[in-house]
């Protein structure tokens, strides 16, 4: 049994007899040998997404309320308690285990909340206009200097980085 808060990729084995469980604050997820991705770091949410074998996720408490996943399935416990379930390019998202940052038609706004935790970072945009521009890209082990350069690039705006701090204009 782990108990998680925060981001983690799992690869489990397969062990019929010892089953592998992870508790978040508020789901459980029950593993037989499979790939997967959990994150709790959304605000009131816990997200699972499944990159091989099959994964049982529901509410912590129990209920009725459960989805088996499998591969390229992505689930979402909200704050209602309620399960999303839906289709996901899971290799693309579950990039960042292995220090690659990956987008694919995402808008700036997207892009910025994945950047701002990666990175440590805070990122301000002084036109608003520029958070529905949509960007595709990819780059393994790059530094906050490079991904600005080439969003910079591909998105037609200027920036400048001090320390922790970035603002787009």
């Amino acid at each position: 049994m782990v108990y998680l808060i925060g981001h983690a990729h799992f690869d489990v084995a397969k062990d019929t007899e010892r089953p592998f469980i992870i508790y978040t604050e508020d789901t459980k997820s029950e593993v037989l040998g499979t790939s997967f991705d959990i994150n709790t770091k959304i605000a009131g949410e816990t997200e699972i997404i499944v990159t091989s074998g099959k994964v049982a996720f529901s509410e912590k408490d129990g209920s009725d309320n459960q989805v088996t996943l499998e591969v390229n399935d992505r689930a979402v416990l909200n704050a209602d308690k309620q399960i999303a379930l839906n289709k996901v390019d899971a290799a693309r998202l579950t990039a960042w285990k292995d220090n690659r940052l990956v987008f694919d038609k995402q808008t700036l706004s997207e892009v910025i909340a994945i950047l701002e935790p990666w990175y440590a970072t805070e990122i301000k945009v002084e036109r608003s206009e520029l958070l529905t521009v949509d960007f595709k890209i990819s780059l393994e082990n790059p530094s906050l200097q490079l991904v600005m350069e080439e969003l910079s690039f591909l998105g037609k705006f200027k920036y400048t980085l001090d320390e922790n701090k970035v603002i787009i204009y």
